[in-house]
């Protein structure tokens, strides 16, 4: 994946990377002391269910926040430092954008459009991935005591 765009938003690193497949992707970093940091998107945040295996409340960190596609991501990022949040756009009726496909991507997708290539939906551009960024950065920084 390779960075397109990095930018501060309510005071948190927002970050747009783009996949060789023609999607893009949204982070936030959040920080330290922010109550999701170290938590995935998925586990359980709920005091009385924390250590149970499986979220079956649904008091998640995917649950309480909302960005294109859903929260997909949470964790460390390769090359990264920190605890992100993120999403994709590669859902259905999102489709790739050719300008940001790999070389290699481009040459799979012409010999094999079933197989590599995701037509009939939205090219969510970069404007658009960074308004979801800013949103989703708004959400996280709600949640931080100062």
């Amino acid at each position: 994946m390779a960075e397109e765009a990095k930018w501060i938003h309510a005071g948190l690193t927002c970050m747009i990377l783009t996949h060789d497949m023609g999607h893009r992707c949204g982070y936030v970093l959040v920080p330290k002391h922010h109550v999701f940091h170290g938590v995935d998107y998925g586990d359980c945040i709920n005091p009385e269910h924390k250590n149970e295996k499986h979220c079956y409340c649904g008091d998640t960190p995917e649950s309480r926040l909302s960005a294109h596609g859903g929260i997909t991501f949470g964790g460390g990022l390769q090359d990264y430092k920190g605890w992100w949040f993120g999403f994709d756009c590669a859902h259905h009726g999102d489709a790739q954008d050719p300008s940001i496909m790999s070389p290699d991507m481009k040459k799979k997708a012409e010999l094999n459009p079933d197989i590599y290539l995701r037509t009939g939906g939205h090219i969510r551009s970069a404007e658009y991935v960074a308004n979801e960024c800013r949103n989703l950065a708004s959400q996280l920084r709600s949640m931080m005591e100062d």
